[in-house]
């Protein structure tokens, strides 16, 4: 297919989750300095007055944390209570690796945020194929059994006692004491890193499949994208930047003990990020800047920061899910701030020439497959063979086995017995990302979009195989990240025109209508230039016209070599498209044919 680069405005969601490419190096120069300045001019006021020089240092701290726990809860939606065992790690890792081994405060500190990332990524193990609550009660009660462990540790962690005599890191031989301008100085520039590397990240590929693992673990595998290394990849980025947070923590008391890290530290995290928006690049900094108001401004009205933070967190669990940043969205979207009136440049998309590439035929072939349910069987000896560029019906029926067929060969299950091939590769035993990257990709019974993405970050969404940077380049959202958007957000768009709703581009799929959902996801299929594409009731719930235009996008994509399976319950439509057809009832094959053959057949007939 086509890579052509073009030239387009910035499609930003307007609830400040979907992930968009590039933003230029005069933005990243102007975010920068900003966030510099804040720091510069906070320092500033807050002067030598020790109180002041307190809270804004241990706000910046307690930034990165949010920060970091943004990362997992916020973009990849895992809610770990394990985050504040690596924020422990951290702090003590420093302050032994510096009493216990010698060193300086400057060695110590990455040494410990390395130590915490390994550990993070050894988390992400026993705990993969948890999700939900169970997920939760795993991390809740690997942070009770770390805290058990440093309370009994005596010998090393001094246990309930705490860890005296931390000495504070020295600049130049000169002290930098936790209380003093001096240290701030130090976390200051710190926490604006951190920002501007959060804030890098979640303009990346890398958090868009985050995102997509925590709306649908299905429909991010189904666009190839492994989750095990998304999840294990968020656990390692949180737990890095968690570890810093400790280690800053640490010596800006010059004390720590059990009671430091406790569950306690855990929930302010957590309410601090849903009061700021979690999931949002601004999330950390809001929810940190109104802790530290609520706090303070609680105080002058006499000992009621309780009352005001209890408050205010009903009031954003009951009328702004999305926190602060959510309730500014919305305000600035009905006061125009935010309204997006660029349009889209197309871009054509140009299928893989049947005279070059496409050229070698390629077979799908089912052998013999079955698949039962309880001793029921949903599929009972199905064979079918698609070659390249056909269009292979699939009717029956409700209850006939069709989409069961379709989940046995995008890996979604595991066939009790029969055999699955691409050309001569077995697709059994693979994950339904792995399948996907083979070469055959399916869509859904209902269009599995991520809500808050617009339809062009959904469909970038199948181009993350194709992305040529690595890990740490995504993360940092280098110039080849960068060019990987740009050409991903070319792509995308050309198969949105080629689906007909490249109009909607850029509004999010949580408000557009159903048929626009299912020819955007047929899109985003497409954008992992598969060998077959795999269509589960591709017209439900279409209009007449809307099923015409599907219709002609799916024969031109089998005309320039893509084989398709297609399964819809409406005749006429599977007649315009499919050559081919095959009839399941029961879970078993009643006929197969030419398609104006088939569908005179009486029993076929019957069976509807």
């Amino acid at each position: 297919m086509s890579d052509a680069m073009t030239t387009r405005s910035h499609p930003g969601s307007a609830k400040d989750r979907t992930v968009v490419p590039g933003i230029g190096l005069k933005n990243d120069l102007v975010r920068l300095g900003s966030a510099a300045l804040f720091v510069v001019v906070l320092g500033l006021v807050a002067g030598d007055n020790a109180f002041w020089i307190r809270v804004v240092t241990s706000a910046a701290i307690l930034y990165i944390l949010v920060g970091a726990y943004n990362i997992i809860f916020g973009y990849a939606g895992l809610f770990s209570l394990a985050h504040v065992v690596l924020y422990s790690l951290g702090g003590y890792g420093s302050v032994i690796l510096e009493d216990r081994a010698g060193m300086s405060f400057w060695v110590a500190v990455p040494v410990s945020m390395a130590i915490t990332t390994v550990v993070a990524l050894l988390l992400a193990y026993p705990t993969a194929r948890l999700g939900g609550a169970f997920f939760a009660l795993g991390t809740l009660a690997l942070a009770v059994g770390a805290q058990e462990l440093t309370n009994g540790w005596t010998d090393f962690t001094g246990g309930a006692q705490g860890y005296l005599g931390i000495a504070p890191p020295e600049f130049f031989g000169r002290a930098l004491i936790g209380g003093t301008v001096g240290y701030y100085w130090l976390v200051a520039p710190l926490a604006v890193i951190c920002f501007e590397l959060f804030f890098r990240s979640s303009a990346s590929s890398l958090t868009r499949r985050m995102v997509a693992l925590r709306e649908s673990v299905v429909a991010t595998e189904a666009v190839g994208i492994n989750p095990r290394r998304v999840r294990v990849t968020a656990f390692g980025l949180s737990g890095l930047f968690a570890g810093l947070a400790g280690a800053l923590f640490a010596h800006q008391q010059l004390f720590i003990s059990p009671e430091s890290f406790g569950l306690h530290v855990m929930i302010q995290t957590l309410i601090v990020l849903l009061i700021g928006g979690a999931g949002t690049r601004l999330g950390p900094a809001i929810g940190v800047i109104a802790l530290v108001a609520i706090q303070e401004g609680g105080e002058r009205l006499g000992n009621a920061s309780d009352l005001l933070f209890g408050v205010s967190i009903i009031v954003i669990i009951a009328f702004a899910p999305g926190g602060l940043v959510g309730i500014g969205s919305r305000l600035a979207r009905r006061l125009g701030w935010s309204s997006r009136t660029a349009q889209a440049p197309i871009v054509r998309v140009q299928l893989p020439d049947p005279e070059g590439e496409a050229s070698s035929p390629r077979t799908l072939s089912v052998s013999s497959v079955e698949l039962a349910f309880a001793g029921v069987k949903a599929v009972d000896g199905v064979d079918l063979t698609v070659q390249s560029g056909e269009v292979l019906g699939l009717i029956g029926p409700n209850g006939a086995g069709k989409t069961s067929v379709v989940n046995i060969i995008s890996g979604l299950v595991r066939p009790s017995a029969g055999e699955v091939r691409l050309d001569d590769t077995s697709l059994i035993g693979l994950q339904p990302y792995e399948v996907a990257r083979q070469g055959v990709v399916r869509t859904f019974q209902s269009a599995r979009l991520i809500p808050n993405f617009d339809l062009v970050t959904n469909v970038m969404l199948g181009r993350s195989a194709y992305s040529r940077a690595n890990l740490l380049g995504e993360f940092l959202h280098s110039p080849r990240s960068r060019t990987d958007d740009d050409e991903a957000y070319a792509f995308a768009l050309g198969l949105l025109e080629l689906m007909g709703v490249h109009e909607h581009a850029f509004t999010q799929a949580a408000d557009l209508p159903y048929g626009v959902l299912r020819r955007a996801e047929i899109a985003r299929a497409l954008a992992l230039e598969p060998a077959f594409l795999l269509l589960d009731e591709p017209g439900a719930g279409l209009s007449g016209g809307e099923r015409d235009e599907i219709a002609a996008a799916i024969r031109a994509v089998a005309a320039r070599g893509v084989g398709v399976v297609l399964i819809d319950h409406n005749v006429q439509f599977v007649a315009s498209v499919c050559s081919r057809l095959i009839v399941l009832s029961s879970g078993r094959i009643l006929a197969e044919g030419e398609t104006g053959e088939v569908l005179e057949r009486r029993d076929v007939v019957t069976a509807y």
